[in-house]
């Protein structure tokens, strides 16, 4: 009986060993683990950095069409203003120089 349990308990203990090449498969596997860990981190801060530089560039975006915009409007009062002061001016014929005015839309 005692012989029994002995090998029952070196069998046991050989089973539950772990040969080298499954104790070289998990540090592998950790390893891999760990750089699908460190690729995450990488990732996250990556995206954290192209939202900012997106955000930037869309407001930098925004205030340049709001001045162009400015800048149309001005330019078109302008360029209604000479337009009338052309109308109001008479040529040597005696006819006067007439342009349509831009509409503002």
């Amino acid at each position: 009986m005692k012989y029994l349990f002995i090998l029952f308990l070196f069998g046991c203990g050989v089973a539950a060993q772990k040969t080298s090449e499954e104790v070289e498969q998990e540090r592998e596997f950790q390893q891999l683990m760990s750089k699908v860990a460190e690729t995450n981190n990488r990732s996250v801060q990556v995206q954290e950095a192209a939202s900012k530089k997106e955000a930037e560039l869309v407001t930098k975006a925004v205030e340049k069409i709001i001045t162009l915009k400015n800048d149309v409007k001005i330019l078109k009062s302008e360029l209604n203003e000479v337009k009338a002061r052309l109308d109001s001016v008479s040529i040597d014929t005696c006819n006067k120089f007439v342009l349509l005015p831009i509409s503002n839309n």
